[in-house]
């Protein structure tokens, strides 16, 4: 499916759309396609369940460390939250 597709498709459930800037991404480790997708198309402002996607204020996209105030992206239990490292999205 093509990004415009994809994004046709979440309009017509009725889904508002939260598209970021580009310095939302600056220094955000994501393949230029998925910033361009971020930026051009964007993603449902919330999602079923519990997961909701905001812009920024200003400057970057914070990181999970950053949002839970964790230490090296782990619980506390030695357990992590999230993959470490570069993240590829196929779109």
């Amino acid at each position: 499916m093509e990004a415009t597709q994809l994004a046709d498709a979440w309009r017509e459930t009725g889904e508002r759309m939260v598209t970021f800037p580009p310095q939302a991404l600056d220094g955000v480790p994501v393949p230029t396609t998925a910033a361009a997708f971020l930026c051009e198309v964007g993603l449902p402002a919330s999602v079923a369940p519990f997961l909701d996607f905001q812009v920024p204020k200003m400057g970057p996209l914070a990181t999970v460390d950053q949002l839970w105030r964790l230490k090296d992206g782990s619980s506390g239990a030695s357990m992590p939250l999230a993959p470490m490292g570069p993240v590829t999205p196929s779109l």
